[in-house]
């Protein structure tokens, strides 16, 4: 089993370097202590006993550098998913840390980001990203394509202040920890959870097998 391990010691919060707070510390688990800026990768059947393996990246904006990475989640094919903080973007690896691609820019349009923090890769492949200081998640294909959104910034259901990590559970659930609310929030997938915005749609929300279900309605022309 490979471990993989964010390397970084601040946070880059509106220009100004900060110490992490607790309620963003709460929600990550494998972070160490020093400031390179890059990813270390372990191999072992448990943390505890874990062997250094390799590492990949540096300090920077280039391919394949970082600005306080946050978040890091593996496909099923192996490609190594990660939230590139301060740099507003994901990058992507291969298994042994070589740069492939890379997607999205600093901005609130769809594809954008303000500070993504969390990010997890679904069953099907699809890329979710906790895009922090834009109070939404957003959802890619396994190219880094924008497909959907949900989310925005308030305190009610499926809604956000500083969502920072997420997960995707084997039956298809969205666990987003929202941090500034004190709360992790679940979004069902037993139907559809978000669509690609329309100038011409409005947006419903519904209860459906214990999860909010995010809804984008059309309008009637």
């Amino acid at each position: 089993m490979k471990f993989y391990v964010i390397s970084q010691t601040y946070q880059s919060w509106g220009g100004e370097k900060q110490g992490l707070s607790k309620s963003l510390l709460k929600s990550f688990s494998l972070v160490t202590a020093t400031a390179i800026g890059c990813i270390s990768i372990a191999t072992s059947a448990t943390a505890a006993t874990a062997t250094f393996s390799f590492a990949f990246g540096s300090a920077g904006t280039g391919n394949g550098q970082f600005n306080f990475p946050f978040g890091i989640a593996v496909g099923s094919g192996g490609n190594i998913y990660v939230a590139d903080t301060a740099n507003n973007r994901v990058q992507v690896f291969d298994s042994s840390g070589v740069f492939q691609s890379t997607f999205g820019s600093a901005g609130s349009g769809n594809g954008q980001f303000n500070f993504p923090f969390g990010i997890a890769v679904g069953s099907g492949g699809n890329i979710y990203v906790a895009d922090a200081n834009n109070s939404r998640v957003q959802i890619f294909n396994s190219s880094g394509v924008f497909q959907s959104t949900f989310g925005s910034s308030g305190s009610g259901n499926g809604e956000f202040d500083a969502p920072v990590g997420i997960a995707v559970g084997s039956g298809g659930n969205i666990y987003v920890a929202d941090a500034n609310n004190n709360r992790v929030q679940v979004f069902s997938q037993s139907q559809p959870p978000v669509s690609t915005p329309e100038p011409s749609g409005i947006i419903g929300l519904g209860i459906l097998g214990g999860g909010l279900v995010v809804r984008r309605l059309a309008k009637r022309r």
